[in-house]
């Protein structure tokens, strides 16, 4: 079998029934453009999770930054009492 023809078919048993799409994969003019669709999708899904990661990370320096602040500036408070 050739490789894009089982993709084809993959893509249309599995994620064309989901879209409600009334082509069948395998003869469909609009591959191309379907295809590209997912591709898409999958590209701003991990944009997405670079960019939560990205924030995650920043957010947890801020955090341990933050916490060694307050605890130089609890300890500095009793030294100055």
């Amino acid at each position: 079998m050739p490789k894009e023809f089982r993709k084809r078919l993959k893509h249309w048993i599995v994620k064309a029934r989901k879209k409600n799409c009334s082509h069948c994969c395998i003869f469909c003019e609009w591959w191309q453009m379907c295809e590209y669709e997912e591709y898409k999708k999958r590209e701003d899904s991990q944009r997405k999770f670079e960019r939560a990661r990205d924030v995650l990370k920043a957010e947890s320096k801020k955090t341990w930054l933050y916490k060694t602040i307050i605890r130089l500036l609890d300890w500095m408070a009793e030294k100055i009492e």
